[in-house]
């Protein structure tokens, strides 16, 4: 039985555009990254669908309601999400810095420590040697994004800047886009 295709909820409202990826269980247990590859792909075939969809991505993964564990604690998620992340390398540029799209790609791809405080609630942290290294390849993909399309360097700034501070990065030295705060 093949697997179906990954489902794309579309809301192009020019305000705030959306796009939903829901990617089944059955893609994910069968490793079907070309499959996510070719949905993901529709966001970078032209400068359009890479401004309209930039920093506006969600990644939902259908089928795992009931499992009691956190996505990123579940091999086969680990393991789908690490290799589309190699295989389409551009999610910063995409995924929306708010949500938890963002946190599930870097846990996926870097491995996560975890805690649980007194109160229940958890905690999760990188290796930090890892995070940089994963932090720094996404920036330099959404470089590319921008080259490829001619966006300005301030709208590569705009894309990251949230997701440095999203992983409470104060300031990369090896990241210096646009315009620096004294």
């Amino acid at each position: 039985m093949a697997a179906r295709p990954i489902d794309v909820d579309v809301f192009p409202d020019p305000a705030d555009p959306r796009a939903y990826f829901h990617i089944g269980r059955d893609i994910v247990e069968a490793l079907d990254i070309q499959s996510a590859v070719e949905a993901f792909e529709r966001l970078i075939a032209t400068r359009d669908m890479a401004e309209a969809y930039c920093g506006h991505v969600s990644l939902i993964f259908d089928g795992y309601e009931d499992d009691p564990l956190d996505l990123w604690c579940i091999p086969a998620v680990r393991a789908f999400l690490a290799d589309l992340d190699k295989a389409f390398p551009w999610f910063f540029w995409f995924l929306d810095p708010k949500g938890s799209s963002l946190l599930l790609l870097a846990a996926c791809c870097c491995g996560t420590t975890t805690s649980v405080a007194a109160s229940g609630k958890t905690s999760v942290s990188f290796p930090s040697v890892v995070l940089e290294a994963f932090l720094f390849a996404h920036c330099d993909a959404a470089e590319v994004i921008r080259r490829r399309f001619d966006f300005a360097a301030e709208d590569l700034g705009a894309v990251v800047r949230p997701i440095l501070e999203y992983f409470r990065v104060p300031r990369a030295g090896w990241l210096l886009i646009g315009p620096q705060p004294d």
